[in-house]
Parts: structure tokens; sequence; C-alpha cells
């Protein structure tokens, strides 16, 4: 007697079929449509938002390149750093300066301020290959401190505590003046560094990256250099944080050893983790969180601050408080981020109601 067993065929729309399919950067028809929808709302957004919303938009772009820079870093190859406002930091100076004194073309700056930056990162790299973990962690956040110090103690270059101001860009005839005109500048940019990152990720250095964070002592018996691509890892993060310091220093107009203090390295941490270790997605959802973050406080504070006038004072402690709570929350009940959680539900609605 023949029994016949009737199994649900469950779809599989968005896992990888075959190594092709997985290297993929647009796998589906579907992401495509939404990503260029994405992409025209995103292109379209300045002709219809004011100039402020424009300027805080053009700051969430920059926090986008910035966090892609430390994922690389900490979430694709496990390489924790505390030291990533430092860099940020290098890329905006290094910008106003060769822009301003050296009277170099603006793009070339950005692209030399993004070098300087990845030499530095080098060069931090190589006496870091023997720690890892904690160790790790406190010798980017001794790189920070000498970098600050030097900031700021440098005068005939950095202009010290007053800071510098940062020199209007122009390509030709096109001037970088007004906040919609730095914001399609920044988008460029931001797609450059989406495009190339995803390419990096899905190659032989990113799969060398993930092995390294997985397990060192195995990627090495496997035949991975670690030396090699830990360094590669510093540089390359270390050039998208550059640039985004550069842009930084476009977008603000003005910059400061303020600008760059270790409360930005604790934000870049943070939009890391909320958004999703080892992620690009993760990057961009972590980068729009913690960038409107300080935003949304500003907004709370001031109507705290109608009724007690003393709240207003304490903005910056109320900030980084309410970075140290996303980071614990995220943590502790959402480790995979906000893209962990997105891709999760995808997988959920996918194989419904068969979602085990």
């Amino acid at each position: 007697m023949k029994v016949l067993c009737f199994m649900p065929r469950v779809r599989t729309r968005y896992f990888s079929r075959s190594y092709s399919h997985e290297i993929q950067i647009f796998r589906t028809l579907f992401q495509k449509f939404w990503l260029g929808l994405l992409f025209v709302l995103v292109f379209a957004f300045p002709y219809f938002a004011d100039r402020y919303s424009t300027y805080i938009a053009t700051l969430v772009l920059v926090s986008v390149i910035g966090s892609i820079g430390l994922n690389i870093l900490t979430g694709y190859t496990g390489q924790i750093s505390l030291g990533h406002g430092a860099f940020l930091g290098i890329g905006a100076y290094s910008y106003t300066i060769l822009l301003g004194k050296a009277a170099l073309p603006f793009w070339l700056a950005i692209l030399l301020a993004g070098g300087i930056s990845g030499i530095l990162g080098v060069v931090i790299g190589m006496p870091a290959l023997r720690m890892k973990g904690l160790y790790l962690a406190m010798a980017t956040l001794a790189f920070h401190f000498i970098v600050e110090q030097v900031i700021m103690n440098w005068e005939g270059l950095t202009g010290g505590y007053q800071g510098l101001s940062v020199p209007q860009a122009s390509l030709g005839t096109i001037s970088f003046e007004s906040e919609m005109s730095i914001f399609y500048l920044v988008l460029v940019f931001t797609v450059v560094t989406v495009f190339i990152t995803g390419n990096i990720v899905r190659s032989k250095i990113g799969r060398a990256f993930s092995a390294i964070r997985d397990r060192d002592l195995a990627a090495e018996a496997i035949g991975v250099s670690l030396t090699k691509y830990k360094i590669m890892a510093f540089f390359i993060s270390s050039v998208f944080t550059g640039i985004a310091g550069a842009l930084m220093a476009i977008s603000l107009g003005r910059i400061s050893p303020y600008d760059f203090a270790l409360t930005l390295s604790i934000a870049y941490i943070s939009m890391i983790i909320v958004g999703g270790l080892g992620s690009i997605v993760g990057s961009i959802l972590g980068a729009v969180a913690i960038t409107l973050l300080p935003f949304g406080l500003m907004a709370v504070s001031d109507s705290i601050a109608t009724y007690y006038p003393l709240f207003s004072t304490k903005f910056a402690d109320v900030k980084t408080f309410a970075y140290g709570m996303v980071i614990v929350i995220f943590l502790m009940w959402e480790p995979d981020g906000i893209a962990g959680r997105w891709r999760r539900i995808k997988i959920y609605f996918v194989n419904w109601p068969f979602s085990y």
C-alpha cells in the first residue's frame, strides 16, 4: 500500500540558490524596483523640503558613509575601534587645509583627505595586529586623544580651539554653497560608497574579512593572511571615514575640535549596533536613526525647557545618556540590529505559514 505524502513547498526567494546568485548586488526584480523608488525619493527630497531639513538629510548621508567605514572594520572584520571620530577629524581638517592653504581643487582635496586618513589608518593598524578586543579598543581610544590634542594645540595649522573656516567648494561653474547643491554632492559619494562596499563584501576580500571576524585562527589555518587583510580593513575603513569627514566639513562650513569629540565615536558605534553589524543596510538604517536622534531629543528638550529652564543646559549629557541606553537596549533585545529584525520579518512572511 502506497502512502502519498504532500510536503509544502517553502519558497526561497530571499535565499541564495547558487554562488553566482549570492554575489549579485540586486538579486530580485523586487529589490531593483524598491531601491530605484528609494533613490528617486531621496533625489527629489530637496525639492520638497526646506533648507533645514535638507541640511539634516545631508548629515544623514555623511553618517551613512562614515558608518559603512566603521562597519567594514568592526562589523565585517571584527576589529573594535573607538577612534572613529579621530579619522573623521583627520579627513575634515586635511580637506580644509588642502583646499584653503594648498589651493587644490575640491575633488582632489576630498580624495587626498581620504588617502591621508587611510595612511594613518594603516599606521594604527600595524601595531594593532597583535591586539584585539579590549586592548585594540584602548589603542584606538588613545589614538583619538592624540589626534584631539594635536588639533587643539597645533594652532598654526588647525586654528586650535577656534577651528577653521571651510572654503567654498566649486567645480568649474558649479558652486557648492546652497544646502541643495551640497546634498547632491554628498549623495553622489554615498551612492559610490555603497556600491563599492557592496562589491567588496561579496569578493574574496569580504570573505576574508568575515573569516577573520568569525575565527581568526581558523582563517589563518586555511590560508587567510591576517596581517594583509587586517591592514586592508583599517585602510578601507579609514579612507571612507576620511572622505566622510571632508564632506562633513563642507556641510558644516566651519570645523573645530569640538565637532570631533569622543561622543562622535560613540555615536558611530551606536549606528552600527542599532543598524546591524556586518550589514550595509544596517549601516544605512543605523545612520538614519542615530543622526536623527539628537534632533528628536532637541525638540523634546525645548518642550521640557519651557517648564524647567535648567534642563536645556544638560542637553549634551542627555544625548550621551540616550546613546548609551540605545546601545544597551539593542545589545540585550535586538543584537542583530534593525537590519536583522527586518531580515527575519521578510523570511517569516515569504515562508508563511511554514515560517520555521
